[in-house]
């Protein structure tokens, strides 16, 4: 899965660029067209994976309920800490290219920020885990809102080729600690029944969190400009980083 990752970081941004003018004068429609032959492929794929069912005794029952779950501090701050590190990189990663455009950048130099960007979330993820053993999960999540807010400061210090890879770079490694260290907090934390219904919930909140920011960061950008988005992701940054510190001395 990590390599795949790393694939991706690549093949991902330079086959945007090779198909984006592919069905002339409609722009980006043959990216679309080579994304639909990609998930295409993927169904098919699935569909001659055999995975054998769970035994009886794996499927989760007794134990607390998602209710109980929620209310715990040590879910809402790993999953909180999850939602905002996923958050605040999609808003940012997606308004990313809108914002190149708008200050005169092509396609080509766009490609290259994402493929920098992709690259920082999932290369580190090989070596994420011997740090958090290294260093702790607290302060592996706290030093991830540390690389997103630093990202916010190199966005809003200009706008430059060197700012956006900068700033695309720093996100990515933030997100890697931030959501690696929060998943790490739920599987060290629960066990059992627990364990399946915490991760399932985390993943509901998270990924509903995504789809959200996916779906608002281009309007948020039009409305709002690339500075006004960028700041306003301060106080949620900094919101992960009290997750963090509350969890160092909880322990």
């Amino acid at each position: 899965m990590l390599a795949g990752g790393i694939v991706a970081a690549f093949a991902g941004p330079n086959l945007a660029r090779w198909t984006v003018d592919l069905f002339e004068p409609v722009t980006y429609a043959g990216s679309y067209a080579a994304n639909i032959v990609l998930y295409g492929l993927s169904v098919v794929i699935l569909a001659r994976v055999t995975i054998p069912p769970s035994p009886a005794s794996s499927h989760p029952s007794g134990g607390v309920g998602f209710g109980t779950i929620i209310t715990q501090g040590r879910f809402l701050v790993a999953a909180a800490s999850a939602m905002i590190g996923y958050g605040v990189m999609n808003l940012v990663m997606t308004a990313t290219p809108l914002a190149m455009a708008k200050h005169g950048f092509g396609f080509g130099e766009t490609t290259i920020v994402i493929q920098w960007h992709v690259l920082a979330m999932f290369a580190p993820s090989f070596v994420t885990g011997h740090i958090i053993k290294r260093f702790g999960i607290m302060n592996v999540i706290m030093t991830g809102a540390l690389l997103q807010l630093a990202c916010v400061f190199v966005n809003l210090y200009g706008q430059a080729e060197w700012n956006f890879i900068v700033a695309l770079v720093l996100l990515g490694l933030g997100w890697n600690f931030l959501f690696v260290g929060a998943t790490t907090v739920l599987t060290n934390h629960y066990s059992g029944p627990e364990k399946a219904r915490a991760q399932g919930l985390n993943d509901f909140l998270v990924f509903g969190m995504v789809a959200v920011t996916a779906l608002s960061s281009g309007a948020l950008h039009h409305a709002y400009g690339w500075a006004l988005l960028n700041m306003a992701m301060i106080p949620f940054i900094i919101a992960a980083l009290a997750c963090g510190l509350w969890l160092r001395t909880s322990t």
